[in-house]
Formats: structure tokens, sequence, C-alpha cells
């Protein structure tokens, strides 16, 4: 099991440094590029760089399991990447593949999946060398990738509409429940060695923009939090902005060793998540949820999606997002390290 997980983190990292040199970048070009008038090059080149999602998948996915791939290889699994991210189905009623070369679902899960696939089948096929191996390397990797493209399209497809299905049934009856559910899962997702980026691009949870808020809040509550229990238990500053603005899966490791350093950010996720939602109905879009503070590109996008005049944007970044996040977690370091000693600072030491 733990050979499983550890496959599972390592490989979904590497389709997390694929998502991020390609859609994420683009979209932040695209909305830096939008402002104002606009400059059209600018957008022009970040749609291409979004465009580019399976290819960056493909690469970050085969490095990242270790098969000591040939160039020929690589290039190979980049071109199933770029095949899988340009299939779709009709509609969800009308399940007839199709294929665009600019459009196509770009659905993570499909591409992750078929890259992996792609690569364990040939190189059981392709065991010795062969004087054709220029020609006959790529053929086996593109007609497998292709195979298991279109063999996946289908569950994948399904399975992240009913996801989508499930929230957006759910999210206007019960806003409350499902925002801190959201909020609680993408925060916790955002801290385990996961791409909560690819999760909820995967998803298309900006689709539904109040989904999208609640998973911001929570993958903020995450980094903020830890960033202030860090610098509370007297790590450096760097360090700690390092988790506030890069990453809080830097405490993944200390969570292993004693998982109730976790609980002040999960319970701050929890109550924030509602709050931000159905009083101040902050919103994002799928990157940018899975994002939270990371660069501050979910609270760029929260603003794009919000308005850039709207008071509520603010009231959401500054009070609920950072300061909230701030204040709640240190409330529940104070209880849980200082009042009930169930940790010390010694746990929350970052390498």
């Amino acid at each position: 099991m733990k050979k499983v997980i550890d496959f599972i983190s390592k490989t979904s990292s590497g389709m997390a440094m694929g998502l991020f040199a390609t859609l994420i970048i683009g979209s932040i070009f695209k909305q830096l590029f939008s402002f104002g008038d606009g400059w059209q090059v600018g957008i022009d080149l970040a749609t291409i760089l979004m465009n580019l999602i399976g290819v960056g998948i493909a690469l970050g996915v085969a490095i990242s399991m270790n098969k000591n791939l040939t160039i020929l290889e690589i290039a190979s699994v980049m071109a199933i990447g770029a095949i899988a991210a340009s299939l779709n189905l009709a509609s969800y009623d009308n399940p007839i593949p199709t294929v665009s070369i600019n459009g196509g679902s770009k659905n993570p899960l499909l591409i992750y999946i078929a890259v992996i696939g792609s690569i364990y089948l040939a190189k059981l096929i392709l065991r010795k060398k062969t004087p054709i191996d220029i020609l006959l390397i790529p053929i086996v990797y593109i007609v497998i990738g292709a195979i298991l493209s279109f063999g996946f399209l289908y569950p994948c497809y399904y399975i992240i509409f009913g996801i989508q299905k499930l929230i957006e049934v759910s999210m206007p009856l019960i806003p409350e429940l499902m925002s801190i559910i959201i909020s609680v899962i993408m925060g916790m997702v955002l801290t385990m060695p996961i791409s909560s980026v690819a999760v909820c691009i995967a998803i298309d949870i900006g689709s539904y923009p109040l989904a999208a808020g609640a998973a911001l809040i929570g993958c903020t509550a995450q980094m903020i939090g830890f960033a202030a229990m860090s610098f509370r238990a007297k790590n450096s500053i760097g360090k700690s902005i390092g988790v506030g603005i890069g990453t809080s899966m830097l405490y993944w490791p200390n969570i292993i060793k004693k998982p109730i350093i976790w609980l002040p950010t999960i319970l701050a996720s929890f109550i924030l998540g509602p709050i931000g939602v159905c009083l101040l109905n902050t919103m994002g879009t799928s990157a940018g949820a899975g994002m939270g503070s990371c660069g501050l590109v979910g609270q760029i996008s929260s603003m794009e999606v919000m308005g850039y005049t709207n008071y509520e944007t603010y009231i959401s970044i500054f009070v609920i997002q950072i300061l909230g996040s701030i204040v709640l977690t240190l409330l529940f370091d104070y209880i849980l390290k200082d009042v009930l000693k169930l940790y010390t600072n010694e746990d929350l030491k970052l390498a």
C-alpha cells in the first residue's frame, strides 16, 4: 500500500508541475494581459500555454515515474498527452467521442491515466532494442496511448460529470454544509502530497464559482494558517513565508509524525468556508481554487471573478482568507498546544 501511495504522490506531483508550467502560468498571463484594453499577442500566447496542458502533464508524469525513458520515449509520451487532452464527449447524454485540435476536455485524470498506462504497456512490448526503434517506439507508444485515451474517456468523463452534478445540485440546496465540506476537503488535499490544482481543474470546480470560492478559502486557510503556526513556533520568517505563499505541503512530514498539528488549520477552514461563501459570496476559478495563496494566484483569480471594484472581494481576501486564517488558526493552536499540551513547538519545526 505504501508503494502505491508513494507512486501516486510522485506522479501527481509531476502532474502538478506540468499544470503549473502550462495551464496555471497561462491563466496568470491571460489575466495580466487582459487588464485595460488588453494585449492580444500576450493573450494569444497565454492561450497557447493553456492548450499545452496535455503535453505538460505527460512530461511531468513521465519524468516523475523514474522509468529511464529515452528522449524518443518522452517525446512519444508528450504526443500521447496531446491526444488525450484533445478528446471529449459530445455531451453527457450523447457519448460520442469528439476530437478537437485546439479544444477537447483537457481532462487531467484522462491524461494521467493514458500516460501511465502507455508507459507500462509499451515497456512490456519494447523489451529489446531493434534496428527500427526510431519508428517502432513512437508508433507503439502513440497507438497504445490513443487506445487508452479513447477507452478511458468514458469513465473519466462520467466520474468528473458525477462530481460536478453533485456540486451543482447540492451547493444551492445546502450551501452551508457544502461550503464546509469543500473547504475542509480541498484544504486537506492541498496539504497532502496530491495536486489540489489538478483535482479542482479535473472537476472544473470553477463552473460553480461559489464552490470554487469554498475551495479557495480552505486551501488558503491551510497555507496562511500553517505559516502563522510556523512563525509562532519560531521557524525562520523565510520558511514561514514559504509555507504561506508557497505550499503547506512543507508540513506534510510533520503531520505524518504528529497528525494533531493539522487540527488548527482544519478547524479554521471549517469555520471560514461557510462564512466566506454564504455571507460574502466568495468565488473563484478552477486554477485559483486549488492554488490557495500560492503566489496569491487564488486571490487574483477571486478578484477577477468577483470584480475589482466589489468591496466584498477585498473583505473576503483580507478579512476572511488572510486575517481570519491567521486569527482562528493561532487561537486553536494556542488551545491545543499551550492549554491542552497535545503537541509542542518541536513538532512544528521545519527541516
